[in-house]
């Protein structure tokens, strides 16, 4: 549980806010006002709204009246067959649940309301229910499970495109993040869901997301941060005269400068809290401020001070703890009560059934001779019946196994036709791959003579301008990444129809690495970068020249994606029957997300050259076929930041 005051989700706002006394009274209010409603409104669906209304006062303090009404809109809506109010009253009565903490039974009505909402095909709704089954698994800490339902939710909701739902739907990632202390993830939510309520223009909202944000930022000891998101929701909650709310942020405030031993700052803000929350009446507000406020003056040598504010706080904490006991007090009432309800109706119901079960003995008895006469008969209607229902069941289960029939042949049928697809598209994808070989070889031979005249042109640039010099070794960049390219297209058509022969042979590993370590260095030094081969006698079952062009890939990834300055370290080493090359750089480092594509070919992923070198996205992808062609491993280590590591095993 978080330890600030969070604002999220606009339930738990709700719930909080029951608490205050003067919030009781004007809930008190309206649901008097909505009985005599419901006094003279008939059995509808206004019946049914008005049923839910009534049952949401009772939240807080009686969950067992809540649950009388909602169980009676059900019933309502289950009889009119109201469709969206039977979804909206299931939803209902998982919230509730909900708040008794009650996580499993919420669940079963949350997954009710998601069956008809599916049915209604009522997407918004239905988007919603999936994001209250997710804050139900989210209660539990089992966020393994609330994480895909939000997902889901918030896809759905994306794609709709409803932006007041959306920006709970990021809330709710966010705090689950935050629960899972993946913390850049859970800003990361939190700025989604601050622009969406910067444009729908809701600055009490922006003043919650802000809140949120700071106790992230708390989290991660970056108080300073934390400081000025909860003053941006100060200054927005002083405007829209939200004292209760004002009072917790100044709290939060006045924490984090205790504990930066600001005690001046702490002791302005928790005054300023403690006044107001005195005044609302708000016990838990009066608890907390009081203690920070003993905390200044203990701190402040001014004992007197420190130990009345200590005494406030003792009183109120008994005083939040009878509070509570009194709550649970009522609850348990509420409880016998409505079992005492329960089990009257039940003796009631008892009464009534067995007055009809002696009206009937007493009828039998009086027609007993009328039975005996009529006895024969029936047993022959019954004999005729129970034959003719047979024959009915058994014409049925006749049909049920014609129409099974039908459905296998159907399958069989559509079990070919994919047969037929799957050979289509083999064929079609050797065809692919044949026109791609055709035209890539096509043009290599005029690009071969295009990069050989650049070449003479660049040779014979003495009496040339500066400008035309430049433009000639353009061209023959252009010309030499065009022919990489068409090298990898090659290289990936060739592992993809299996046209690729290997010389597999035991090879000595290091000499092959330093070979490719010499040929790139020239390309590392144009970055001012130092690679540093830390290689050991090593030898292995590979190709020598799949080998190279693997370890090449990986390197020149590594100088490619290194900022200017920085150190690459390879090694190669014995280990347990195997040869391990690693190769180390000092990069921006690759996030779990684009780890999970890595390998993919024609791959774009979030780091980008350091340089403004291309990249076509090929290479890591042939390093893998090539890799497991050798009958070998490779894999990458990193953390966002901190740079990378590719491995590549073999066999000795």
């Amino acid at each position: 549980m978080r330890t600030r005051l969070s604002f999220s989700g606009l339930l738990t706002i709700i719930f909080i806010l029951y608490s205050s006394v003067a919030l009781q009274a004007q809930i008190k209010e309206a649901r008097d006002s909505l009985l005599l409603t419901l006094q003279n409104t008939e059995k509808d669906s206004s019946y049914i709204q008005t049923l839910g209304k009534i049952a949401r006062t009772y939240y807080s303090n009686n969950p067992d009246s809540a649950l009388l009404y909602i169980n009676e809109g059900l019933e309502l809506s289950s009889m009119l067959q109201n469709q969206p109010l039977l979804g909206s009253m299931y939803k209902q009565k998982g919230n509730l649940y909900f708040f008794k903490s009650e996580y499993t039974t919420a669940l079963k009505n949350y997954y009710e309301a998601l069956h008809i909402y599916e049915q209604l095909q009522d997407t918004l709704s239905y988007a919603g229910t999936i994001q209250n089954i997710g804050k139900a698994f989210e209660a539990q800490e089992n966020y393994e499970r609330a994480e895909p339902a939000y997902r889901k939710g918030l896809k759905l909701l994306e794609e709709i495109g409803h932006p007041a739902a959306l920006s709970y739907a990021y809330s709710n990632m966010a705090n689950l993040f935050f629960f899972k202390e993946q913390l850049d993830s859970s800003l990361y939510f939190h700025e989604k869901e601050l622009a969406i309520r910067q444009q729908l223009g809701r600055p009490r909202l922006l003043a919650y997301t802000y809140n949120d944000q700071a106790l992230v930022y708390e989290k991660t000891g970056d108080t300073e941060s934390a400081l000025k998101k909860y003053y941006a929701s100060h200054d927005i909650l002083s405007k829209q005269h939200d004292q209760w709310a004002l009072s917790m942020i100044k709290l939060n405030i006045a924490a984090i400068h205790l504990s930066r031993n600001n005690l001046d700052s702490a002791m302005h803000y928790a005054q300023y809290a403690h006044h107001q929350a005195v005044e609302i009446g708000i016990k838990d507000a009066i608890t907390r401020s009081s203690s920070i406020i003993a905390e200044v003056y203990e701190r402040k040598n001014d004992y007197k001070s420190a130990l009345f504010y200590h005494k406030i706080f003792a009183d109120y904490q008994d005083s939040l703890y009878q509070k509570n006991k009194g709550e649970e007090i009522a609850i348990m009432e509420g409880r016998i009560a409505m079992r005492k309800k329960e089990m009257e109706n039940q003796l009631l119901k008892d009464s009534k059934a067995l007055q009809a079960e002696t009206i009937r003995l007493q009828r039998y008895l009086n027609i007993a001779v009328m039975l005996l006469a009529l006895g024969l008969l029936l047993l022959i209607v019954y004999l005729y019946h129970k034959r003719k229902k047979q024959q009915k069941l058994s014409q049925r289960l006749w049909l049920i196994n014609q129409e099974i029939n039908t459905k296998n042949l159907q399958l069989e049928s559509q079990s070919l036709e994919i047969q037929e697809k799957n050979q289509s598209l083999t064929e079609l994808n050797e065809e692919k791959n044949h026109l791609i070989g055709i035209v890539a070889h096509d043009l290599r031979n005029p690009l071969a003579s295009a990069l050989s005249l650049s070449e003479l042109l660049i040779s014979d640039c003495e009496d040339k301008e500066e400008d035309e010099v430049l433009c000639l070794q353009g061209i023959q960049g252009a010309l030499g990444r065009m022919n990489n390219m068409i090298q990898r297209i090659l290289d990936i058509k060739a592992i993809e129809s299996g046209h690729f022969n290997l010389s597999l042979a035991t090879y000595s590993i290091d000499e092959l690495t330093n070979n490719v370590v010499e040929q790139l260095k020239a390309t590392a030094g144009k970055k001012n970068i130092l690679i540093i081969p830390k290689i050991s006698p090593a030898t292995a079952i590979v190709d020598k020249d799949y080998y190279s062009q693997v370890i090449e890939n990986l390197l020149s990834n590594a100088i490619k994606f290194s900022p200017m300055g920085q150190r690459i370290l390879v090694t190669v080493r014995q280990e347990e029957g195997n040869i391990l090359c690693a190769i180390q750089d000092q990069g921006p480092g690759i996030s779990e997300e684009d780890q999970k594509r890595l390998f993919g070919k024609f791959q774009r992923l979030g780091a980008q050259p350091t340089a403004g070198e291309q990249s076509t996205g090929l290479g890591l992808s042939i390093a893998k076929k090539f890799t497991e062609a050798m009958k070998g491993e490779i894999w990458c280590e990193s953390v966002l930041g901190q740079g990378a590591t590719f491995f590549v095993r073999f066999r000795s």
